[in-house]
Order: structure tokens, then C-alpha cells, then sequence
């Protein structure tokens, strides 16, 4: 993990976006940190993975990013 929650959702809110703990319909990404869960290793990934994986599949426009992908982006932009 290269930062806390905290400094991601000040670096999206520099970029114009706004964090929000929960998912909703509104939400447009989904940035999965690099600490993960142990259980991911046997495809079990957690609550808010799959709800965004649901939501994708209901048609919602959700993407999910990994932490590292997310940080090469903000590099890119900065």
C-alpha cells in the first residue's frame, strides 16, 4: 500500500472527484487497495468487490481500480 485512505481521498478531491465510504449508483470508481484481504488469494474478494462487480453487471458503469493503477494515474495527471 503506497498511502492511507486518508491521502487518496485528498488526492481525488485534487483532481475533482469526491469519496464516499459506501457505494451508490452515483459511484463512478472503485479503488481496491494493494493490503487486500487474505482471502482474495482464493478468489473470495470483500463486500465491496462484489457489490461493484453486481452493479457492473446490473448495467452500472463502475470501474475498478487497483491502488497501483490509481497512483499511475494521478502521476500521469500531476
Amino acid at each position: 500500500m503506497k498511502a492511507k485512505r486518508a491521502e487518496i481521498v485528498e488526492h481525488v478531491q485534487k483532481l475533482g472527484g469526491t469519496f464516499n465510504p459506501n457505494l451508490t449508483q452515483k459511484t463512478d470508481f472503485l479503488v481496491v487497495g494493494s493490503g487486500g484481504n487474505p482471502c482474495w488469494a482464493f478468489s473470495c474478494y470483500g463486500r465491496k468487490v462484489e457489490k461493484a462487480a453486481e452493479s457492473r453487471r446490473d448495467g452500472h458503469p463502475i470501474t475498478i481500480v487497483h491502488e497501483s493503477d490509481f497512483w499511475d494515474a494521478v502521476e500521469d495527471n500531476q
